[in-house]
């Protein structure tokens, strides 16, 4: 894997508050053929079978550093295959503002495959938007500027390769505990290669009440050997559309720091 320059995945356009959200509903689990993506209907992930918004507090050392927002846009056409549309936004709070703001991603996924095609970045600070465009059949990702079209930077990765929220997605859609292949996912400036290892079951509190889930754990790969993380579970809603309920993180950088995404109950007439 090469790239011409070194990474800039930065881009803002934060809301200003904790946005509406849409209440997470549960459809009736399907039945999954095998080696295709979980559906209810037509061949489509659960997720995608109607609105959904998801917002998430993220929480550092026991402080809300920030929050997290995830929005289905529904399908649309891209260069004429189908796609899945999402729009992320990311924001932090207080002093921590002056050094980070957030960003916001538009992410068109391939609706056979669910792995990236083309992501939008918006830029509310000083960093000029970009869009960035996955040749899925090469691997190859090019990166250029909105106003001008000026190519920033090209990296070539892998074939069929994901991104950390697109790789989500795709497991939202699988039938979690099952054995599958490790997806192959480009963060930034490395590849990795990311599968999930069933951990069991759990009924957990949650802003929203109790939620039956499945807990499941990351397993992250560079080169064929596993990569120590440090503690990393999700718990996921244990329906068709396995909405991801917490996010735990526990790593140590010189001391032991911890990290916690919990999702937020829909706001009144949201």
């Amino acid at each position: 894997m090469a790239e011409s320059r070194e990474p800039e995945r930065h881009a803002t356009e934060p809301p200003a508050g904790v946005p509406k959200s849409a209440a997470p509903h549960a459809p009736g689990q399907a039945a999954a053929p095998k080696h295709s993506l979980q559906a209810l209907s037509g061949g489509e992930p659960a997720w995608a079978a109607g609105k959904e918004v998801l917002v998430y507090r993220i929480g550092f050392l026991g402080m809300t550093v920030g929050y997290a927002r995830f929005t289905y846009m529904g399908k649309a056409t891209l260069r004429g295959k189908e796609v899945y549309r999402l729009n992320v936004q990311a924001w932090t709070t207080g002093l921590l503002t002056l050094i980070y703001k957030g960003d916001t991603i538009d992410y068109y996924l391939d609706a056979r495959t669910l792995a990236p095609l083309q992501q939008e970045f918006t830029n509310r600070g000083q960093q000029r938007d970009d869009v960035a465009v996955y040749d899925q059949e090469t691997g190859r990702i090019v990166y250029r500027y909105k106003d001008t079209g000026e190519i920033r930077k090209q990296v070539e990765a892998i074939p069929n390769v994901y991104d950390p929220v697109s790789v989500a997605y795709y497991f939202r859609a699988r039938d979690l505990g099952a054995a599958e292949r490790p997806r192959q996912v480009y963060a930034g400036r490395k590849l990795w290669q990311i599968s999930s290892r069933l951990v069991g079951h759990e009924t957990i509190d949650t802003y929203g009440g109790p939620v039956d889930t499945v807990v499941i754990q990351p397993v992250i790969k560079r080169e064929g050997k596993v990569e120590n993380k440090g503690d990393l579970r999700m718990w996921m809603s244990n329906d068709a559309r396995h909405v991801p309920v917490r996010l735990y993180a526990k790593f140590k950088k010189i001391k032991e720091w911890t990290l916690v995404a919990e999702l937020l109950p829909p706001r009144e007439g949201s």
